[in-house]
Order: structure tokens, then C-alpha cells, then sequence
């Protein structure tokens, strides 16, 4: 770790035991500014063991960026263990560090123990793929040799998100989670084009776990609060009809796929996946079900989807509160992309497979 300077403090030691308390002091990361340290103490409880250990408790103050470099010093190493960039972030910090530290000739780093809990304040990140800044007045940090979490508000391009990141050093398991409440102005600011949803707002929420294949997204949101609009087969959802969408998204080398998808509201259903290709094209749209809204007959969604779509409709068996048309889909319609950071896409052919279409009857 590095030099303790300047220090102010008391110390006190006997035969069996020996105390240093830090009122205040300076600690200089190698390469950084000066942090102030206060609130400190260095206990070794038992001189008389020749493996006693030593407890260290520092309390650091000062910029986030020197603050970081103290944290990931060895024996610590908690910001190089999480392998994510850190720079350009900025902030001011309290740091509280605990170490514990056997005083052992030959001392193992599977020996140390340590954790650290701080609190960042006016915290400036860059978030390079959406090239834009993201604030937080207040975030909490702790790590450990173990493990590291951090919870948060954040604001990006005025959108509030609240963060949580969890992970856990021996696995390197990674869960992130974010919620936010959106609106169709903000979704535009992250270009964004979502002519369905119309006014109100989307209470959404993603759980994201990292895996060795690719990010896998879990995803709900509820649009309760949502005006929404599908003018291809005549939907309307007014702001304060119950509605909710969820699903799972995988990213990986081969593209962007959302194995599953659901759509529920009071006169709409639909369920089914879709992928995209690596280069953002949607190359596959499928429905497993899908029950329209009153006003639209299960041909007329057919139709909607594919002029050459056809319709047979099966017998249903007795008991069944609703009939289930089968729609064998060509899906050979043409989609609009709305994804302002990928080139202009109209025109997309997407060959589709089976579907099945419900209508209440």
C-alpha cells in the first residue's frame, strides 16, 4: 500500500499489544494527488504470536479517480479484478477500508482479507457507446477480496436509471440490473423510433447476467401508464388499460436474438421470438400465438402480415372458451428498423414460419 505521510495521531503499546490511531494524514496513490486520511487506526492485538495479524482501518477522502488507484493497489486489486474501464470517471469519495493482514514472512495473498465501502458524490462517468455522460449525485461501492456491488441513481441524456451490479470474484459471475420509467421523447434521445408507443410512460426493468457467451437480458416492462398504438391491425391502447411486455435477450457474436417475447393487454396477445443479425438487420420475426383485438379477424391479421398468408381454422373441442385459428405464415412482409445508430433500413424481407392465431369466441 502506499506511505501513510504526515501524520498526526496517538499510539499506545505494552508487552502484549500495540495501537496507532490517525487523526489525520496524507496518502498518495503513485501517480496521483494527495487524499486526506482521518478516523484511523493500526492494531496488531497479540505481540506475543509470531503470526499475529495486523487489523488496518483507513478512512480516505479526496477525488474519485486517486481514490480508485488506492483501492486497487495490491493487496487489494478490487477495481483491476472487475476488468471493466474506469477512466475519465470523476467524483469525490469517502473511502473506508478494512485489512486484514498476517504479519507472515512469506505472506500469500489468499492470507489478506479486505474490504472497502464508498461513497461517491457528484460522480461523472462516460458511457462510450452511447457517447454521452452519465451523472449520479450519490453511489455506494463495497468490495471485498471476494466480491463487489454497487447501487445507484444515475441520469443519462436526462433519462433517471437506477442501477444495481453485483459480482463475485471466484465465478466471475456478473449481474447488473437497471429500472427506469421512459417516455417516448427519452427513448428518441437514444435514437429510439417507437411509432406504437404513442404518450405516457413504460416502467421498465432488465436484469442482465454476463455470461462466457454473451450478455443475456431479462427484460419487463409495464405499460400500464403507456398509450399505445399498432395501426397495421387497427390496436389501440389508451394510458391506464393494464399491459405488460417481457422477454429474454441474448447477445452474442452471431447476432442479437430475443428467444421469447410476450405481449398481454386486455384485447391483445402476443408471444414469440426474434433475431437480428450481427449487422443489426432483423432477420427473424415469429409469432407462436397470437390473439387479436375484437375489431380485426384472425384473416385480417393474416393478411397484415403476409398478402399471401393462409387460414384454416380447426374445430375446437368441447369445453374450449375460444376457437384457435392455425396460420401458416410466410412472413415475407417488409419491417422498418428504428434504430437511428444503425443505417436507415426499410424494405427488409423476413421469411417467417408457422404461427398461431386465437380469436375469442
Amino acid at each position: 500500500m502506499p506511505q501513510v505521510t504526515d501524520g498526526v495521531g496517538a499510539g499506545q503499546v505494552d508487552l502484549k499489544r500495540f495501537s496507532l490511531s490517525v487523526d489525520s494524514a496524507i496518502v498518495t496513490p503513485e501517480g496521483g494527488k494527495p487524499l486526506q486520511v482521518g478516523g484511523s487506526t493500526f492494531v496488531i492485538a497479540d505481540l506475543d504470536h509470531p503470526a499475529s495479524p495486523a487489523d488496518i482501518n483507513l478512512l480516505v477522502e479526496g477525488s474519485l479517480e486517486d481514490a480508485l488507484k488506492i483501492v486497487d493497489h495490491p493487496p487489494l486489486g478490487f477495481i483491476s479484478k472487475l476488468g471493466v474501464p474506469l477512466d475519465g470517471m470523476t467524483g469525490d469519495v469517502k473511502v473506508k477500508t478494512y485489512v486484514y493482514l498476517p504479519l507472515l514472512k512469506a505472506l500469500r495473498l489468499e492470507d489478506v482479507e479486505a474490504e472497502a465501502e464508498a461513497e461517491v458524490t457528484n460522480l461523472s462517468a462516460p458511457v462510450q457507446p452511447l457517447d454521452a455522460v452519465a451523472t449520479s449525485k450519490l453511489v455506494n461501492l463495497k468490495a471485498s477480496t471476494s466480491g463487489f456491488s454497487l447501487d445507484g441513481v444515475a441520469s443519462l441524456k436526462g433519462l433517471a436509471v437506477k442501477v444495481g451490479w453485483d459480482e463475485v470474484f471466484a465465478t466471475g459471475k456478473r449481474d447488473v440490473k437497471l429500472d427506469a420509467r421512459v417516455t417516448p421523447k427519452q427513448l428518441a434521445t437514444f435514437g429510439l423510433n417507437t411509432p406504437w408507443f404513442e404518450e405516457g410512460t413504460a416502467r421498465t426493468s432488465a436484469a442482465i447476467n454476463f455470461t462466457k457467451k454473451g450478455p443475456q437480458i431479462k427484460f419487463a416492462a409495464n405499460l400500464d401508464e403507456a398509450g399505445l398504438r399498432v395501426e397495421e391491425i387497427g390496436w389501440l391502447k389508451a394510458a391506464g388499460e393494464k399491459a405488460g411486455l417481457s422477454g429474454v435477450i441474448v447477445v452474442s457474436d452471431d447476432g442479437i436474438r430475443a428467444p421469447s417475447y410476450e405481449l398481454t393487454s386486455r384485447d391483445l396477445i402476443a408471444e414469440g421470438n426474434v433475431a437480428l443479425t450481427t449487422a443489426g438487420d432483423l432477420e427473424r420475426f415469429r409469432f407462436r400465438r397470437l390473439r387479436p383485438p375484437p375489431c380485426c379477424s384472425p384473416s385480417s391479421v393474416a393478411c397484415a402480415l403476409s398478402p399471401s398468408a393462409t387460414a384454416s381454422r380447426s374445430s375446437p373441442s368441447a369445453g374450449d372458451v375460444s376457437s384457435v385459428v392455425d396460420v401458416a405464415l410466410r412472413l415475407s412482409f417488409r419491417v422498418r428498423v428504428g434504430f437511428s445508430s444503425l443505417p436507415a433500413v426499410s424494405g427488409v424481407s423476413i421469411s417467417g414460419v408457422a404461427s398461431t392465431v386465437d380469436s375469442t369466441a
